[in-house]
């Protein structure tokens, strides 16, 4: 009976009891993402090279110990306890289950953590499998292309989840995507101004006042595994988020009834480890045919795991790539040497690509039969996200390097960190020679340097938008410009300061004309006055003269006063002269 059972075990490619665990843990160690076994006092069993690197700890500090005491304590964490010992013992397995930690090393993570509880041979204790998927430089891309988003549309009608764009007064649908009347089987037309509960959403989301009020409060609200019944009766399972766009809600819905499905049937010890990968994974045998494939690789490729299984899958790939994969796969079987390469995948049933990044590493069971075992990053979403950001940032250059104003970046302490080329027209230095060497304040006059750097200073910290701030500022060859500065704050996701981003328009010759204009207003008043005093002064002259001639010709030839008064009349003429000219000056002026 027994060399019946290894005949048969040799036949099917199967590992024996004694090779299954030498099997999964070749598998484990490929798997990307770090996993970890516990044993029932949830202390370390094993754990994955990656878990190793990913959080800079070595096996002999790491194995036997208490998972809180891992790092001199630093997975001492109350989300994970909370998993570990109040959720998991009451669900066996857990999907998600996301964690955000600082640690010392590394630095703050946001984690997804995938546990499941491992029953083995009577007798033995179950063991707890955790996978640990890192998406702290995922949630580091979405707010990044959350910010692009502000000027630029969401591609939204490209998305794969089921997205809702509900009016806040009744919460009635203004908006679909093709997702999701694919996904609840509505059209377009019969989503439009219905709401959630009348496609078959829910009645214990809440109200829309409700829902404000909650997002008015957390800013994004996340419901797990929300049952969804479609047009046609069909219950589909989701994870549901619910976001405040300004005039309107997002609702977000991904459907997630397949992970339902497969978590709820039962699986063997190695269908087990593979599904707790949230990547696709997969182990071919030597002649390159699958022999084992876990549901995330059935998703991507868009076929059952029934129609994979013994095929070689060479279909997936594009034609003239398949004989460079051949090759790769035959190098990793000979060699043992593992092998991380770029390609590109099709869906076979929906003729999608998707960019895939594949790490294959060899596995020699004891009996010398050689596997190769593969794990796939799926990278589609990540390069269009890159690549949305990328279109963004350069669609802001060419804004930037185009426009007659000079646009400006600075961090908290008002170090630049861009500068658009204008820089150079306004105050002669080159961009090369401003980012990262000066600060905002460096190009005040010495005389104002300390006052305004404070005021400058005391603006970034109230976090506060300014607009038309007008100072003066030193050329590099010494000479005075003024410039007028608007600047907005630069937050991140929890509202810290990053820095300012803002224009400055230069006002030097704006300066001089109103400098020029303020001196003709001032010759105005002088020449109005002149002007006024010139007529009085002329009427009083008149009256001089007018007498002043009557009085000469009472005095007889001989008379000596007739000689003084000649003078007074010469002299009264001397003004009248001074008058008149005082009286052109003003028309000149007032013209």
């Amino acid at each position: 009976m027994i060399k019946e059972k290894a005949k048969k075990n040799v036949e099917t490619n199967t590992p024996p009891a004694d090779e299954a665990r030498e099997y999964a843990e070749s598998i484990i160690n490929t798997v990307r993402e770090p996993l970890i076994v516990l044993d029932h006092d949830l202390r370390v069993v094993s754990a994955t090279r990656s878990f190793y690197k990913a959080f800079k700890v070595n096996p002999e500090e790491t194995v036997g110990q208490l998972i809180y005491d891992l790092g001199n304590q630093q997975w001492d964490i109350p989300r994970l306890r909370d998993l570990l010992e109040t959720i998991l013992p009451q669900k066996t397995t857990f999907d998600d289950y996301e964690v955000e930690h600082d640690f010392a090393d590394i630095g703050r993570r946001i984690m997804l953590l995938n546990a499941r509880q491992i029953e083995r041979a009577w007798g033995k204790e179950r063991i707890i499998l955790l996978a640990i998927e890192d998406i702290t430089e995922r949630r580091q891309l979405e707010t990044l292309l959350a910010d692009s988003e502000k000027r630029y549309r969401r591609l939204f009608e490209t998305a794969n989840d089921g997205i809702l764009l509900l009016e806040k007064s009744q919460g009635h649908i203004v908006q679909a995507n093709p997702a999701m009347t694919l996904m609840s089987g509505y059209s377009n037309q019969e989503l439009l101004g219905k709401r959630l509960e009348d496609i078959g959403f829910p009645d214990n989301l809440g109200t829309v006042q409700e829902l404000l009020q909650a997002l008015e409060q957390d800013g994004i609200m996340h419901y797990k595994d929300m049952p969804i019944q479609k047009k046609t009766g069909q219950v589909l399972y989701s994870d549901i988020y619910m976001v405040d766009k300004a005039d309107l809600v997002q609702c977000n819905i991904r459907d997630i009834t397949e992970r339902k499905q497969a978590e709820a049937a039962a699986r063997a010890f190695l269908d087990n480890i593979i599904n707790t990968i949230a990547d696709p994974a997969f182990v071919k045998d030597d002649k390159r045919r699958f022999v084992l494939v876990n549901e995330a690789l059935c998703a991507i490729v868009g076929r059952p795991r029934e129609s994979l299984i013994g095929e070689n899958g060479d279909d997936m790939f594009p034609e003239k790539e398949v004989e460079v994969f051949r090759r790769m796969d035959d190098i990793v079987l000979d060699t043992g040497k593992e092998n991380v390469n770029e390609e590109f995948l099709t869906n076979l049933s929906s003729g999608e690509a998707r960019t895939i990044v594949t790490r294959k590493t060899r596995y020699v069971d004891p009996a010398g039969k050689k596997f190769l075992v593969g794990v796939i990053r799926d990278m589609t979403e990540r390069k269009q996200w890159e690549e949305s950001l990328r279109k963004s940032e350069e669609r802001f250059r060419q804004v930037a390097e185009n426009t007659k104003e000079w646009i400006w970046e600075v961090d908290g302490d008002g170090l630049f960190t861009y500068t658009s080329q204008v820089a150079e027209e306004m105050l002669g230095y080159t961009p090369e020679e401003i980012v990262g060497k000066k600060y905002f304040y460096d190009f005040f006059p010495a005389d104002k340097k300390e006052q305004t750097k404070e005021e400058l200073l005391t603006s970034f910290a109230s976090k506060n938008s300014f607009a038309n701030y007008v100072n003066s500022y030193v050329h590099k060859d010494g000479g005075i410009v003024f410039l007028e500065t608007s600047g907005l704050p630069i937050l991140d996701s929890r509202g810290a300061l990053l820095g300012f981003r803002g224009i400055n328009i230069d006002i030097t010759e704006r300066q001089k004309l109103e400098a020029q204009l303020r001196h003709s207003q001032k010759m105005e008043a002088i020449g109005t006055l002149a002007g006024g005093i010139a007529h009085d002064f002329n009427n009083i002259l008149n009256v001089i003269m007018g007498y002043g001639v009557m009085v000469l010709d009472t005095l007889d030839t001989e008379n000596p006063a007739r000689e003084d008064m000649n003078e007074v009349l010469t002299a009264a003429d001397r003004a009248a002269d001074l008058t008149r000219r005082l009286l052109v000056f003003s028309r000149k002026k007032t013209c």
